[in-house]
């Protein structure tokens, strides 16, 4: 990490750090009161991730656990009920992973994230 630009560090865990606070839109949308937020779920991949069978790639499945919903720290959490379509949610995330990932680029980080997060969108994480 030592050659990535240390604001560009920052500003990456400033992003993830929101992650706690943003709240799983289908949770508030059906009035839950014990409310799960974005990090609780990405954590919760991350931990299914370890159960996949030794033969698959388990390390790729928790890398795309752990970006799936990164995007989400700046655009909320997004249902099919929210009133916004699949393809603009889609657009939506997928500039801001970009924009995330372009600060990151300096050591391929940000190119590994985004092709984890691409390979989850598309469904070809496999």
């Amino acid at each position: 990490m030592s050659d990535i630009e240390p604001a560009s560090v920052i500003e990456f865990l400033y992003i993830c750090g929101k992650l706690k606070g943003t709240q799983r839109a289908g949770w508030v949308d059906r009035n839950v009161k014990l409310l799960e937020s974005a990090s609780d779920h990405m954590y919760g991949m991350e931990i299914i991730g370890f159960l996949v069978p030794p033969a698959a790639d388990r390390d790729k499945v928790i890398e795309v656990a752990r970006v799936q919903d990164v995007a989400e720290a700046l655009v909320g959490d997004m249902t099919l009920f929210c009133g916004v379509s699949k393809e603009k949610k889609q657009r939506r995330k997928e500039g801001e992973m970009k924009r995330i990932g372009c600060r990151l680029r300096e050591s391929l980080i940000g190119d590994e994230m985004i092709n984890r997060w691409s390979e989850y969108e598309d469904g070809t994480a496999a």
